[in-house]
């Protein structure tokens, strides 16, 4: 991983070789599961209390979108810092890969939750949410409400 800073606060980010390595394990892990034009791609951060990873299943023509995150909190396993960081942003990513292969394995009818909730992977608490988007319907639906208030006559 890499440092940044942010505000007043340091995170450290994946290195090239970090998230090339894992962002191909996960195209060749789900590749024979995605249809045409889909890609995923995967992000990560670490700061001294918390990791967080990020996976994202989406479309090339924006009629589909998975987010996936985990969070691994220091306080949620009774510590103050993480002796081995690494560890657990594989925990992270670990909860991810499963939750997208059932995804794959429900026929792409499993269903999320928007809010964090807390899942124990290898005895660690690992905080969970995803959410499925349709950016393109949610666009035209946009302009559709956008023409219908300019169509409005003032006053009503």
């Amino acid at each position: 991983m890499k440092p940044a800073q942010y505000g007043d606060r340091e995170i450290e980010t994946l290195s090239a070789d970090e998230h090339n390595r894992i962002q191909n394990a996960m195209q060749y892990r789900f590749g024979a599961y995605l249809r045409p034009g889909e890609s995923i791609t995967i992000d990560a951060e670490r700061g001294d209390e918390y990791v967080y990873s990020e996976m994202v299943l989406e479309s090339a023509d924006e009629s589909f979108h998975l987010q996936l995150e985990a969070a691994v909190l220091a306080a949620d396993q009774g510590v103050d810092e993480f002796v081995r960081p690494q560890e657990a942003l594989n925990l992270g990513f670990e909860l991810l890969r499963r939750q997208l292969y059932e995804f794959f394995q429900s026929n792409r009818s499993e269903r999320f939750h928007v809010d964090w909730r807390q899942y124990t992977v290898e005895q660690t608490e690992v905080r969970f949410r995803g959410r499925i988007r349709k950016p393109e319907l949610e666009r035209r639906a946009d302009e559709m409400l956008e023409a219908a208030e300019d169509d409005t006559p003032d006053g009503e």
